[in-house]
């Protein structure tokens, strides 16, 4: 195991490889209104809506197995959430989310049926 940190390129391809099992390749589909070579990556089509899966299951694939035993805690009422729900749904993992007192029912639904507990 290395002693001194990645640098960001390094981090990057390193991270690549950690979550290219998972399967969450997401198409491109050209921007042409912005650029003629821009593209619009479609994280949308995600399982869990965003993005956010990526360094959520990225950052429990970096924990040891004991530290994912423990479980983890993470605060949000939305995407951020749900992607560590399912993170750890594909880690084996468990966690809680707490969220605000101000939280849609709705938000607070799904988080609970995602699989986590939810402290308001």
């Amino acid at each position: 195991m290395r002693n001194e940190p990645l640098s960001a390129p390094d981090a990057v391809v390193a991270a690549s490889e950690r979550l290219a099992p998972f399967g969450l390749a997401t198409p491109l589909q050209p921007a042409r209104s912005l650029a003629p070579h821009a593209h619009y990556k479609c994280e949308n089509l995600q399982h869990t809506g965003s993005f956010k899966i990526r360094g959520a299951l990225n950052k429990l694939l970096l924990l040891t197995s004991e530290q994912r035993d423990r479980g983890v805690v993470t605060s949000s009422t939305g995407n951020h959430g749900l992607a560590v729900a399912e993170a750890l749904r594909l880690t084996s993992g468990r966690g809680t989310v707490v969220v605000s007192s101000s939280a849609s029912r709705y938000k607070i639904e799904r988080l609970t049926k995602a699989g986590l507990e939810v402290v308001v």
